[in-house]
């Protein structure tokens, strides 16, 4: 092989690359004549049924080429880069060439005809009745394979009599699938072919409609037939129409259905390690209204959904889109039974009665649905009316963020109570149950919104799917400061900073009203550490001094290097004079700093939003650590084990 002139290696490389793939393409043919060449024989009767027997009995030879052809065949897959695709795309195109310049198209329709007789007119062994039907099914598929988008293959079938026998053969049961592979493919590929079809070619695909149902694939075949390469047939179009809508619909289905839609709050639950979340929930659901419109039975399901949770149009059990419960990321009850992965667990506590002429006892108006959420478990309970359920789900996937989630038909209507301002609960919650409301944000406002909405078609506005805050679980990431060491000359700094961190504290809180008292009492400003640094409870000096601490940590962990400039006589430190009204009862008056003079750098600036962030976060973790959890709420709720509910969310959502 010699290069071109300017030096082109690399085509040698694909001259060498293109005579291996003829190579190894021409070692398949001669493989595929030695194989398949037997059953190409100018008399079909020509074996007796003994000979049909003994050469089928070991057809696994036959159906491991087949398989081999399929895979040798395949379409380059989607998600290729481009260029890669056109070259496979163009090596395929080149194995289909030779295939059908040697013939194999012929030898392959002659197999097909070889065991399509056999089956039908040979006294055959039991289970080879199976075989041949399986090597038909495969022959077809390789036949479709063979002439999928090429055009000069797909043009062997615009002849009258190949055409004959390709719909001939839809006739036959067990191989009517792969041949309608191989008639979608000439339609699409070969439109010449179109200039072909008759009446009696599209009655006998239509016939299949009535054999086989709505089959996929005989829809595909007709929508090729009704527009091919962007151009409507207008004929087929009528002819089709005329044949299907004239006796019953058969492409659409005239059942009515109840449209359901799957509505929920903008409220996240989750667990994570680590993270502020509590892990015990509750809300209840009434029923305010519910009434039958159709043959179908109201649907209406009450119960839990994550983040993965999507309802898909269509894929209901019988509704127009799949409700809670209907797949493996959302559980509903709906007054009878808990629904999971879109089976049914009867758990009903009520008894049905000669009265009850419904077949599915459902919920009534004025119902009260209990859902409980418990994360540390985890399960999942249900109550009716104040009363528990029969049955519960444990050990469900964590993964994602959970939400309440209720799937309902027309003319049902009920409404959510998740505690406090947003409705009291009815029924006494279950020991250790936070209300939901407890999980929203911080100026935050609970809005009812669909999982699913198209937006608004009238004026041509699409929407998908709705985003989620996955941020909503807080885990507070401080940064670490476990292997830094505090050099000895920043211990006097550390206790200085602590002093005055309490001092500023002070300043701030009695410009705010609050006064010294011997007990705290929010509601009076009445605050016990109102005094010096000196007198502080142990517990809050310690604070100050970890804060401190935390600080000088960070900046070193930060890569900053912290000095200790020594200040002559004339610079000594400054406090800040307040008036006299400052003074507290017990003779305390704060005196921090004066920083009026220090004008810091903009990198400094960023650095103290850091450093303040970084403060929050310790805090944050030291309380998740003490078992305190995040609540919306400022006021102290105790729930389990006697903890607090605090309000502790992202530094930068505050």
């Amino acid at each position: 092989i010699i290069p071109v002139v300017e030096g082109h290696m690399d085509d040698c490389f694909r001259l060498v690359r293109a005579q291996e793939q003829e190579q190894k393409t021409a070692l398949v043919i001669r493989i595929c004549n030695s194989i398949l060449g037997r059953f190409n024989r100018t008399d079909p009767m020509s074996m007796d049924a003994e000979a049909v027997n003994h050469l089928l009995s070991k057809s696994d030879v036959v159906q491991a080429l087949l398989q081999d052809l399929i895979g040798f065949f395949s379409q380059p897959s989607l998600s290729l880069d481009h260029e890669e695709r056109q070259l496979r795309l163009k090596a395929l195109r080149n194995r289909q060439d030779l295939f059908q310049e040697e013939g194999m198209i012929r030898i392959l329709i002659a197999a097909i005809n070889f065991f399509s007789e056999r089956r039908e007119k040979t006294l055959l062994l039991e289970g080879v009745e199976e075989k041949i039907e399986s090597i038909t099914n495969k022959l077809y598929v390789v036949l479709a394979a063979l002439i999928k988008g090429n055009r000069a293959n797909c043009s062997n079938f615009a002849q009258t009599a190949r055409l004959n026998w390709l719909v001939n053969r839809l006739q036959s049961q067990h191989a009517s699938g792969g041949v309608l592979e191989v008639l979608h493919s000439v339609l699409v590929d070969s439109p010449e072919v179109l200039n072909m079809i008759t009446e009696s070619h599209i009655l006998a695909i239509i016939g299949l409609l009535d054999r086989n149902g709505r089959d996929p694939k005989v829809l595909d075949v007709l929508c090729s037939l009704c527009v091919n390469n962007g151009v409507a047939v207008r004929a087929n179009q009528n002819l089709i129409c005329e044949n299907i809508l004239q006796r019953r619909d058969l492409l659409l289905q005239t059942a009515l259905v109840d449209h359901v839609a799957c509505m929920r709050p903008n409220i996240l639950v989750g667990v994570e390690d680590g993270e502020s979340m509590y892990r015990k929930w509750y809300f209840e659901v009434v029923i305010d209204h519910i009434e039958q419109v159709t043959h179908v039975q109201p649907h209406i399901r009450i119960g839990w959904a994550t983040t993965h949770f999507q309802p898909s149009p269509g894929h209901g059990d019988g509704f127009s889109s799949n409700g809670i419960g209907d797949n493996t990321y959302s559980y509903g009850f709906d007054g009878q039974n808990v629904w999971f992965a879109g089976r049914a667990y009867d758990v009903s506590n009520r008894v049905v009665t000669a009265a009850d002429n419904m077949q599915h006892i459902g919920f009534k108006k004025n119902d009260v649905i209990g859902c409980l959420l418990d994360l540390n478990i985890p399960e999942m309970w249900f109550s009716l009316n104040g009363l528990p359920v029969k049955g519960l789900l444990r050990e469900f996937n964590l993964t994602g963020m959970f939400f309440p989630a209720i799937s309902l038909s027309s003319r049902v209507s009920c409404r959510f109570i998740f505690g406090g301002e947003h409705g009291r609960f009815i029924h006494r919650p279950p020991e250790g149950a936070a209300p939901l409301f407890e999980a929203m944000l911080a100026k935050q406002k609970i809005s009812i919104e669909p999982c699913f909405s198209f937006g608004n078609i009238e004026r041509s506005r699409l929407d998908g799917p709705s985003h989620f805050q996955h941020h909503i679980g807080f885990t507070p990431q401080p940064v670490r400061t476990n292997h830094i060491v505090l050099p000895a000359h920043l211990e006097s700094v550390r206790d200085r900073l602590a002093e005055n961190i309490h001092e500023l504290w002070s300043m701030n809180k009695i410009a705010s009203g609050w006064r010294f008292g011997e007990h705290r009492d929010d509601a009076q400003k009445v605050h016990s550490c109102l005094t010096s640094f000196d007198r502080l409870p142990i517990t809050e000096k310690q604070y100050h001094i970890t804060t401190a601490m935390e600080n000088l940590k960070s900046l070193i962990a930060l890569g900053y290097h912290v000095g200790v400039e020594i200040k002559p006589d004339d610079r000594r430190l400054k406090y800040v004079k307040l008036p006299n009204t400052y003074t507290q009862s017990n003779g305390y008056k704060p005196q921090p700093l004066d920083l009026s003079s220090i004008v810091l750098l903009t990198k400094l600036e960023e650095l103290i939003e850091t450093l303040a962030e970084n403060t929050h976060n310790v805090w944050a973790a030291g309380r998740i650590k003490d078992g305190f959890t995040y609540g919306i709420s400022d006021v102290s709720i105790h729930i389990r084990l006697s903890k607090t509910i605090i309000c502790k969310i992202p530094f930068s959502l505050r």
